[in-house]
């Protein structure tokens, strides 16, 4: 095989659902663009996922199969994976979502004509069983650290990246708070370290919801959520107006999940009048 343009990278756990994986990796072999390798990290699953990784993908020349003994959540998983990827960029890819047949042609063709950039996000389509439903489009197209104070600036999933911008910063940071919040740390940190940020508007990444369904975080999540804000505030070095950002987190979560529902739906419809 040809040295890889492209490392797709992804952690899995326990994959009881052996239909929706081999959907989310096919929609990589199936790509238009040919140039990857998908190194993919059994994260310590008690079940047959190794097992399964291997029977179907482990004599193909462009997977790199790797395995973790414990499970040590998202974050230790993509970092295995960022230690066996051979590739100048890596994009992101779960197991339980897929990719549009052209998305890493688009990727790829958009950090060639823009070599300034560390990270590029996507929109995002929903779909469920019944197909897609909607899109969540980007913020902004060229976020800059002050648009942190609302979130991350990319969807996390639908990223492609310098892989030497990752490993400058030390991949994804591993503590207590950054559970469910790895992304948001990383960025922040890369951003504090001169990483310069796109968004493409165009849905080339399909993400798996429950349309009837509206999760709510645990409150404990909440407070991760603030701790990562405020340590990543501090190495952007926000003005101190910003900090009051940091309670946002907190004070979602003590909004009762009704009305957490109404308001995000009218933000959404708010923001497609825009468009």
């Amino acid at each position: 095989m040809n040295e890889p343009k492209i490392s797709v990278i992804m952690g899995i756990y326990q994959s009881k659902n052996k239909d929706m994986v081999r959907e989310a990796i096919q929609s990589i072999i199936n790509q238009t663009f040919t140039q990857w390798e998908f190194v993919i990290c059994d994260d310590g699953s008690p079940d047959d996922t190794w097992e399964f990784l291997n029977r179907e993908y482990g004599e193909d020349e462009r997977f790199v199969l790797v395995r973790n003994e414990e499970n040590g959540g998202l974050r230790v998983a993509l970092n295995s994976c960022l230690k066996a990827a051979h590739a100048e960029y890596v994009v992101r890819q779960d197991a339980d979502d897929y990719s549009r047949e052209d998305r890493l042609q688009i990727l790829y063709d958009y950090v060639v004509e823009h070599p300034e950039a560390d990270v590029v996000g996507t929109a995002m389509v929903s779909f469920d069983e019944n197909g897609p439903f909607g899109i969540m489009h980007p913020r902004k197209a060229d976020p800059v650290k002050m648009d942190f104070l609302h979130g991350s600036v990319v969807a996390h999933a639908t990223t492609i990246m310098k892989k030497i911008s990752l490993d400058k910063v030390g991949g994804y940071r591993v503590a207590w708070e950054t559970t469910r919040c790895e992304d948001t740390d990383l960025y922040m940190r890369m951003c504090a370290d001169g990483a310069v940020f796109h968004n493409i508007d165009d849905g080339l990444y399909y993400v798996r919801q429950d349309r009837a369904a509206y999760s709510r975080k645990k409150y404990m999540n909440r407070v991760k959520e603030a701790v990562v804000k405020y340590k990543g505030f501090k190495a952007l070095k926000m003005p101190v107006s910003a900090y009051v950002w940091v309670t946002k987190p907190l004070i979602v979560g003590l909004i009762p999940q009704q009305l957490q529902r109404v308001i995000k739906k009218k933000l959404a419809s708010r923001e497609e009048t825009k468009r």
